[in-house]
């Protein structure tokens, strides 16, 4: 894993919000999945504590399989020397096993107020909710996951332009958990808005996805420019 804080260099997690440089922020971690290393680990929780300190989520994103998991299950497939299934498969995979082992760890016993985003409608985990809960319980013991779940989560539209897949987790998580975003260059930016736009849902909640709840959660002007937790305006980052 590899940890890409939206803040200026050095990475300090100790520094309060107002120290040089800080006047720069995005209000969220960006956590990018690129080693095989399990986030849940001891040694991230910092992460998740700064996080909640600042009262800001994280939005935990995919990147290329580890070497040896695309050896074993995505090699054998390229076009061209790209192994496609890493993208098309290993990133929805690599991300949810995350994210599912974030709520086993009981990191959210521990910080209560930490919130994650994921991309792509929950990388599958809202149409497995029910299964993966049952089974957690039944299996290992582990009550509790849908409500960790729902209660600790955001997902975003990116790169998942289906309608069922939106009403799905319109269902589990509730239309005020879902964020607006896109999947470029992956897919297209046009066809992301269109995908919201025709979605069989209230204007109201069209408005919803497409802003209000991302200025809600990430602490957003009405202008779309981010704030301090104090509601002062920031610089917008290059």
């Amino acid at each position: 894993m590899t940890a890409q804080p939206r803040f200026p260099s050095p990475y300090d997690l100790k520094s309060p919000p107002g120290s040089e440089g800080w006047q720069d922020f995005y209000p969220y971690f960006t956590l990018f999945l690129d080693e095989l290393k399990p986030i849940d680990e001891k040694r991230f929780w910092c992460i998740f504590e700064r996080a909640q300190d600042l009262d800001v989520p994280i939005y935990l994103h995919p990147g290329m399989p580890h070497s040896a998991a695309a050896a074993v299950y995505y090699s054998d497939y390229r076009r061209g020397d790209f192994p496609f299934l890493s993208v098309a498969w290993g990133f929805t995979a690599e991300t949810a096993l995350h994210a599912i082992r974030l709520v086993v760890s009981g990191v959210f016993d521990s910080f209560p107020r930490l919130k994650i985003i994921l991309g792509h409608l929950g990388e599958t985990i809202p149409f497995t909710l029910w299964r993966c809960d049952s089974l957690l319980e039944y299996i290992g013991g582990k009550s509790g996951f849908a409500d960790a779940f729902r209660e600790h989560f955001y997902l975003t539209t990116s790169g998942n332009f289906q309608q069922s897949a939106l009403a799905c987790a319109i269902t589990e998580l509730g239309i005020d958990r879902i964020l607006f975003a896109v999947d470029y260059p992956y897919n297209s930016n046009v066809e992301g808005v269109a995908f919201v736009g025709a979605a069989p849902i209230s204007a109201a909640d069209k408005a919803k996805i497409f802003s209000g709840n991302a200025e809600r959660l990430l602490g957003l002007s009405a202008t779309g420019e981010p704030e301090h937790r104090d509601g002062t305006a920031v610089c917008t980052p290059p």
